[in-house]
C-alpha cells in the first residue's frame, strides 16, 4: 500500500517521513504534510497518497473532505462519472446527476430507478416511488411515461399498466352499465359490454343513446 508521505526539512531518509494530514493528500516528493487539498466527490484520511473517489451512491461536495455521504435524494450518484482525473473533479452542475422524468431516486441511489408501471412521473428529481403519479383515465403508463390511450372497446379508469388489456375482468349487468351515476372502481379496467360504446380512450363505458344499442367489444 502506497502512503501518502511528507518529508519536511533537511536531511530526511525514508523512515523520517511523515503521514500526510486528513483531507490532504501527499504525492511523491511532498514536503509539507499538507501538500495539497483533497478534492470534491473524493476523501482523503490520514497518510492519503492521492484523492479516493466516493464510493457508488455517495458524493461530497466540499474540498478538503476525510470521508463522504449518501447521494442526496431525488439525485444519483456513479462512482464511474466521477472519472478518473483526482485533480480535476467534475464540475458541480455534472455531478451528482438530477433523477430524470419517469424515475425515481431514494438517498444513496447508485442508479435512477424507473416509476412502476401503471404510473409515470411528471417532473424530475423525484425522490421516492410515492412521487410517481398514476396513469391518468383513459391511458396507460410504461417505463415511467404515459404510452398511449386505452384501446376502443375498453374503459380504463387511471392506474393502468401495459398488460391493462391482459386483465379485462371488470363486468357490470345492462343496468348497472346505463346508469350515469354508476361511480367504477379507481385502478380498474374493463370490456366495453352490450349496450354501451368505448371509443379510444374511455375512462368508463358510455351508455348508448335511446334507439341504438351497443352489441359490447
Amino acid at each position: 500500500e502506497v502512503r501518502g508521505l511528507a518529508f519536511e526539512g533537511w536531511g530526511n531518509t525514508l523512515s523520517t517521513g511523515v503521514d500526510c494530514e486528513a483531507g490532504w493528500y501527499c504525492e511523491k516528493g511532498s514536503y509539507n504534510r499538507y501538500g495539497d487539498l483533497c478534492t470534491r466527490h473524493h476523501f482523503c484520511p490520514n497518510a492519503t497518497y492521492l484523492p479516493i473517489p466516493c464510493p457508488t451512491g455517495q458524493w461530497q461536495p466540499n474540498s478538503g473532505s476525510v470521508s463522504c455521504t449518501d447521494c442526496p435524494a431525488g439525485w444519483f450518484c456513479n462512482e464511474a462519472d466521477i472519472g478518473i482525473s483526482r485533480r480535476e473533479p467534475p464540475a458541480a452542475e455534472e455531478y451528482p446527476k438530477p433523477c430524470e422524468v419517469g424515475y425515481y431516486c431514494p438517498a444513496g441511489t447508485l442508479e435512477q430507478v424507473e416509476c412502476p408501471p401503471g404510473t409515470y412521473g411528471n417532473r424530475s428529481r423525484l425522490a421516492s416511488e410515492d412521487d410517481c403519479v398514476a396513469c391518468p383515465p383513459g391511458y396507460f403508463c410504461d417505463g415511467g411515461v404515459i404510452v398511449n390511450m386505452c384501446r376502443p372497446g375498453t374503459f380504463c379508469t387511471g392506474g393502468q399498466g401495459p398488460d391493462y388489456a391482459l386483465e379485462l375482468s371488470y363486468y357490470l349487468d345492462i343496468t348497472d352499465s346505463q346508469r350515469p351515476q354508476y361511480q367504477y372502481p379507481v385502478n380498474s379496467s374493463g370490456i366495453c359490454i352490450l349496450g354501451t360504446y368505448c371509443p379510444e380512450g374511455s375512462h368508463a363505458p358510455i351508455p348508448c343513446p335511446p334507439g341504438y344499442i351497443g352489441t359490447g367489444s
